[in-house]
């Protein structure tokens, strides 16, 4: 799904006004992307549990599916991130406008995929060096995670958002 959006994100923001230098319109969009930044750590502190959040109810149906399955349930996990793909974007919108040459640039992107999958990515290194042993670290990893997801997506949301609005600033300055 990322190669998807890499493409679109590249094809779109490539005809994004841009100017070098301070641009009103890089200002523009950055803080647009940090409103929007903004709203979805509102609203993802302000709405009510879901029956998931207590009981993960996918996760123990996925258990005997096959492979092909959880590359469905990645797809859609991934189009429905909306906060992922907003600082995605946000990325692909400076890579695409950056003066480096297109080699350069293929790089930047490969690199904020990885740092972008690094919470798939992790686990299975980690059960890629440690095997078996790995599941202790994940099973607590993935408690604290599943106890704290919230607060962990809306503070991520923030901090980017308070980037973004510094970033929109320096723009107009």
């Amino acid at each position: 799904m990322l190669i998807v959006y890499t493409v679109l994100g590249f094809t779109v923001l490539e005809h994004v006004a841009h100017r070098r230098g301070h641009s009103a319109t890089d200002a523009a969009i950055d803080a647009a992307v940090a409103l929007l930044l903004a709203l979805l750590a509102v609203r993802t502190l302000h709405r009510r549990p879901t029956a998931a959040e207590g009981h993960n109810g996918m996760a123990s149906r996925m258990l005997d599916a096959p492979t092909i399955s959880f590359w469905g349930v990645g797809a859609i996990a991934m189009l429905v991130n909306f906060s992922t793909l907003v600082l995605y974007l946000a990325a692909l919108h400076q890579i695409a406008h950056s003066s480096v040459d297109l080699a350069e640039k293929v790089i930047v992107v490969i690199v904020v995929m990885v740092i972008t999958l690094l919470p798939v990515l992790g686990p299975l290194l980690l059960v890629g060096v440690l095997g078996h042993t790995a599941h202790p670290v994940l099973a607590r990893l993935n408690a604290f995670v599943g106890g704290h997801a919230r607060q962990i997506t809306a503070g991520v949301e923030i901090l980017f958002c308070l980037l973004l609005v510094f970033k929109a600033v320096g723009e107009l300055s």
